[in-house]
């Protein structure tokens, strides 16, 4: 890490920290019974503070917490996602492997018994259990743990929903290690507040970066082409089908011998003229403080293929946004009108994201209100193919008609 990663991180960790009230982290303070001094951990924080993935957080953690905590295995675990770090748990019985064969599920029960089997209430920060003391010891924990050699556990619980811990880790020792000694659980303590506060934004990063991986994955497989420039008409995002279909566009325009695949984004010319006329008016409107006029749009034909067109739009700014505005070019054809009906919204988007692409296509016409016979007309498909896929999506959501359907995004 550069030492301006590591300012950048020490900031995060600073502002993390604000407002955490009586936490006994200081960065000068000296060790006495109610303080731990910041500085022995500063890099090892640091690093976790740095850390731009979910990976690379999790690994960062376990460093930083082998080094509060010395442990022989750590189960981290991320609602039903785990990740083993030391020494891995005993293999499953043949009986349990069952068909994830990379632990996922058993290494999710043995991280959370000790967090939810410890008999006590459930503790708001990290806490020691013995694992040989578990409130059901001699039933299912004690086979459940036999084979790992564990006997003493450590709870370090990251992130809550209610009453549920939708994300921690736990560190295990045997009997060798010894149990986690009371001073040893208070320095995690100490440093608790300031690892929830880390975890909380990487995880809120996740989950954002998982949703819009989702969305540009349903974008790119829609059939309808998007693509979106920005004020100096420079390509800022575009699906496949929108960089497919703007070539298509030049290559009906030229000569057959000038042809060619080219690598190099080239606006049409027809669409360069509508996105400066439309520019020309939006900057007309903005001076007209009042004008009630729409915002600007207009359709245009391919000058050779007739049945092959765009819309261009200056999408609606927010009043209070700061900054150009863009232009969103959207293209069809008779290829492209079973997507081009309809153009799913963010909550559409999110239920897609799930779906297969033949799922997907389905979907967005039931969600049009389309019958089957009418969507089976339309995809070039057998009726029985539809209900297929339909019968896949109900299952997928757990509901069981085509109404249910169309109110998912409203949930």
């Amino acid at each position: 890490m550069s030492i301006g990663e590591r300012a950048s991180a020490s900031g995060r960790i600073g502002d993390a920290g604000q407002g955490q009230h009586g936490s006994p982290f200081s960065p000068g303070a000296a060790d006495s019974g109610s303080a731990w001094p910041l500085t022995p951990w500063m890099s090892l924080l640091a690093d976790l503070a740095a850390a731009s993935d979910l990976a690379g957080f999790w690994k960062s953690m376990s460093v930083l917490l082998e080094s509060l905590a010395p442990y022989r295995t750590a189960i981290a675990w991320n609602d039903w996602t785990t990740v083993v770090f030391g020494e891995a748990p005993a293999s499953p019985a043949s009986g349990d492997a069952g068909t994830n064969p990379h632990g996922i599920w058993r290494n999710r029960v043995l991280a959370l018994a000790p967090l939810y089997a410890s008999g006590a209430p459930l503790p708001q920060g990290p806490f020691a259990v013995s694992l040989s003391r578990l409130s059901d010891a001699e039933g299912e924990l004690h086979r459940l743990f036999q084979p790992t050699g564990w006997e003493q556990a450590l709870v370090i619980p990251l992130s809550r929903r209610g009453d549920v811990v939708r994300a921690g880790v736990t560190l295990f020792r045997g009997g060798e290690d010894g149990a986690f000694a009371s001073e040893t659980v208070a320095r995690v303590r100490a440093v608790h507040a300031l690892l929830e506060a880390l975890a909380r934004r990487v995880l809120e990063q996740d989950r954002q970066h998982v949703m819009e991986s989702s969305v540009m994955d349903v974008l790119d497989d829609l059939s309808v082409g998007l693509l979106l420039l920005d004020w100096e008409l420079r390509p800022v995002f575009g699906n496949t089908q929108g960089y497919r279909q703007t070539r298509r566009w030049n290559q009906l325009s030229a000569p057959a011998t000038q042809v060619e695949d080219q690598d190099d984004f080239h606006l049409p010319d027809e669409l360069r003229t509508v996105c400066l006329d439309l520019r020309q008016r939006w900057m007309a409107k903005l001076v007209a403080q009042g004008s009630s006029e729409r915002v600007p749009q207009q359709d245009i034909r391919h000058p050779v293929k007739h049945g092959f067109k765009a819309t261009v739009e200056v999408p609606q700014q927010h009043r209070d946004a700061v900054g150009a505005p863009s232009f969103l070019i959207r293209y069809s054809d008779m290829a492209s009108r079973a997507g081009a009906e309809m153009e799913p919204t963010a909550a559409q988007l999110a239920v897609l994201a799930q779906l297969t692409p033949g799922e997907r296509n389905v979907a967005l016409l039931v969600m049009q209100g389309k019958s089957n016979r009418e969507i089976a007309a339309q995809l070039h498909r057998e009726i029985s193919t539809v209900k297929d896929h339909l019968s896949h999506i109900y299952d997928k959501f757990g509901i069981r008609s085509r109404t249910q359907l169309v109110a998912l995004p409203s949930r």
